[in-house]
């Protein structure tokens, strides 16, 4: 279920270690048709999407293999037929691990997808709804 301005984890759209691939491509593509379907349904929305890493490793390398990952992301959405300019990609690094991968874990190395429905303001803040998961 997706509501208007807060994230979701996309499950199964997970990467290998220190790559901007998908680790395991079939399930990455059946969690990203789900998008897809929506955006279709509601032609005036856009989506914005979260690119994370693991905590561990370079700040400056992670924040650009987040930015890859979520590249990643947009343009296989977009290749599925929808308007690029409806999805905005924003990275994050490491920066903002899961609560209970704060430490660490595969976990963090993840895509986030946030609604903006039709009429209602971006808000993109960093900390949206990170601070409860």
């Amino acid at each position: 279920d997706m509501e208007c301005n807060e994230r979701i984890i996309l499950t199964n759209v997970y990467f290998h270690d220190n790559k901007s691939e998908f680790a395991g491509r079939v399930k990455a593509m059946k969690t990203i048709n789900i998008i897809v379907e929506y955006l279709e349904s509601f032609p005036k929305s856009k989506i914005v999407l979260h690119g994370h890493t693991d905590i561990f490793g370079n700040g400056f390398r992670n924040l650009e293999l987040s930015r890859k990952r979520v590249a990643l992301v947009k343009r296989t959405i977009a290749a599925k037929g929808i308007n690029p300019n409806r999805i905005i990609a924003i990275h994050h690094g490491g920066e903002q691990p899961l609560l209970q991968y704060k430490n660490g874990g595969e976990m963090n190395r993840r895509v986030e997808a946030q609604v903006l429905c039709a009429g209602s303001k971006m808000n993109v803040d960093a900390t949206t709804s990170l601070n409860n998961k």
